[in-house]
This record gives structure tokens, sequence and C-alpha cells, in this order.
């Protein structure tokens, strides 16, 4: 299975964790109101669609993603 660690600094927060998404294997699915929804085929998972990610948010999304990445 493929590893993803999260390295984002303060900005572009967003912009990593859509790369980190993609890294693993995840596309967009849809734009929604307030977020966008990411898909690996098999499960979704909603990104926010502001910039100002917290940290711990960030991290979480991406260690689901890295569970129900495709191996």
């Amino acid at each position: 299975m493929q590893s993803y660690t999260y390295t984002c600094t303060v900005s572009h927060e967003k912009e990593k964790i859509e790369n980190g998404l993609k890294e693993l294997g995840w596309r967009l699915l849809r734009h929604g109101i307030n977020h966008d929804i990411w898909t690996n085929g098999e499960r979704q998972e909603p990104l926010p669609r502001h910039n100002d990610i917290n940290k711990k948010l960030a991290r979480s999304i991406l260690r689901k993603a890295q569970k129900g990445a495709k191996s």
C-alpha cells in the first residue's frame, strides 16, 4: 500500500491535501457548495472548499484516504 506523509505548512494547505489525495489514487468527484467530494472509486471523502484548513483536519482527511487507498 502506498503511503503519504502529511508535510503541510500554514499556506497552501488545500492544494497540498489535494496533491496528497491524488498521489493516493483519489480523484475529484464533484464540487459542492461548502465541500469538494473526492473518491477512490469505493469511498468518498469531503474536503472543505476554503483554503485555511486546520492541520488536524488535514491529517485526518489524509489518514482516512490512506486507509481507503487501493493497493
